[in-house]
């Protein structure tokens, strides 16, 4: 039985780059398909069967974050962190892939600002 909330899979790469103050960070994950949650089963004559069609998925996504930062001294820094590049969907399934029950897209994020430290 596969462990809930666990991937076979998951792939990371990561690239970073940093001098003089100027740091850049590039970072990818794969992540294969992963069990969310057990479904409900009952005793259908002499058969146990999942009531609910199967246990619960969550579809195999990719994700691309990025991020620079440039420190102007020791104390103020510059930064922008861009995340969810790719904006690839989230899928849930229940039984088998092609019984999709839920699909929703988070949107790309983008943050930055000025951090002073004291």
């Amino acid at each position: 039985m596969p462990l809930p909330g666990a991937s076979d899979a998951i792939y990371n790469l990561i690239g970073y780059y940093e001098k003089y103050g100027f740091s850049a960070r590039v970072s990818y994950q794969n992540r294969s398909a992963w069990l969310d949650a057990i479904g409900s089963v009952a005793k259908v004559g002499d058969t146990v069967r999942g009531v609910d069609g199967g246990d619960f998925y969550w579809a195999k996504d990719n994700e691309l974050d990025a991020s620079v930062r440039y420190a102007i001294n020791g104390n103020v820094e510059i930064y922008a962190d861009f995340a969810n590049l790719l904006n690839g969907p989230g899928r849930r399934y229940v039984g088998t892939s092609a019984y999709t029950i839920e699909h929703e897209t988070f949107g790309r994020r983008y943050t930055g600002g000025v951090r002073v430290t004291f």
